[in-house]
């Protein structure tokens, strides 16, 4: 399974114009580290601003993502988090 986590895009420019990605960053990761994952960018390196707003996690059984999910969900940062199967289209 995969955990998809789409940030809310007034937070992505905000990032970029006062560094705050940090703390946010910590959140994510925190709630990661909980499940014993990470979150990596679903697309690496892009210089789209849209794109730049999609993380994964891989490998993350069924019950872990969809509890993972609820936790993120409170997240103000997030706006959409979703799982679906690995390989299947997004």
């Amino acid at each position: 399974m995969q955990l998809i986590v789409i940030l809310r895009a007034n937070i992505a420019r905000h990032f970029n114009s006062t560094g705050a990605w940090q703390g946010i960053a910590n959140e994510i990761s925190d709630v990661a580290k909980d499940f014993g994952v990470s979150t990596e960018p679903l697309h690496p390196g892009t210089p789209d601003p849209t794109l730049s707003r999609y993380f994964v996690v891989d490998r993350i059984d069924q019950s872990a993502a969809q509890r993972m999910a609820t936790r993120l969900k409170n997240l103000p940062a997030v706006e959409v988090v979703y799982v679906k199967a690995s390989g299947e289209a997004p």
